[in-house]
């Protein structure tokens, strides 16, 4: 299985606030990581 990357992308803190708290990849949620782990083993059409 060769590597696939991934890009995460926040919006600017201009357009909301929302997402300010988190400054780089280790302010955001571990339930995402586990995600992107096994996404890629999900049947086609299942993600």
């Amino acid at each position: 299985m060769e590597d696939d990357a991934e890009i995460l992308a926040v919006p600017a803190n201009k357009l909301t606030k929302l997402y300010a708290r988190r400054k780089g990849y280790t302010d955001i949620d571990p339930e995402l990581f586990i995600f992107f782990e096994h996404y890629n083993n999900l049947e086609d059409g299942k993600c």
